[in-house]
């Protein structure tokens, strides 16, 4: 579970396929223990690395681009909650995002980004993939610690551009450092 400023409480997971497309899941939770689910982002795009940082030692920069951006509601409450605050600071295309009455329904994937659409309604969460900019893979082997077992596995880090600690720097910041890195599952 890792924490942001906000306080935010997310897991993530990134899938990066061989075309340079990629699609990335947010889970966001009430709780520090991340085990109350808010919402969930599903995050398509592409990303086309670039040249070696010049600022960040090791690192990759990259640009990218989102094609689509989805939200599934995990209750009433947490849909009523964002979309209140959707609403609230998104521009005149996303003023009626999703309609106060409306009830949430389970598993339902709602649009707020579409790049065929030409609508973008993440700014009221203060939603950015500016950790796409700067990218960064380590391999390295880690020796069992099994009694009887002899031996290594090979790990495989990414490593991606740090955010902002402020909600309303987040849209526009570049970042310089790392986030805590992902470890690929597989």
């Amino acid at each position: 579970c890792e924490v942001r400023p906000g306080p935010e409480f997310l897991t993530r997971s990134y899938i990066f396929y061989a075309n340079r497309l990629f699609k990335a899941y947010q889970f966001y939770y009430r709780d520090p223990s991340c085990r109350d689910p808010t919402y969930s982002l599903v995050i398509k795009g592409k990303i086309r690395l670039r040249q070696a940082s010049w600022i960040t030692r090791g690192a990759t920069e990259a640009d990218y681009h989102l094609h689509k951006v989805g939200i599934v509601f995990h209750s009433q409450g947490a849909m009523q909650e964002t979309v209140a605050r959707i609403n609230q600071t998104s521009g005149e295309q996303c003023s009626g995002f999703l309609s106060p009455g409306r009830t949430w329904t389970p598993g339902a994937l709602y649009e707020l980004l579409s790049a065929k659409a030409e609508r973008d309604c993440t700014a009221g969460l203060g939603f950015a993939m500016h950790e796409l900019s700067l990218v960064r893979v380590e391999k390295y082997e880690q020796p069992l610690l099994l009694q009887k077992s002899q031996g290594s596995r090979d790990v495989e880090e990414l490593y991606l551009g740090d955010i902002h600690t402020e909600w309303s720097e987040r849209l526009h910041y570049r970042p310089t450092g790392y986030q805590r890195p992902l470890q690929n599952a597989m």
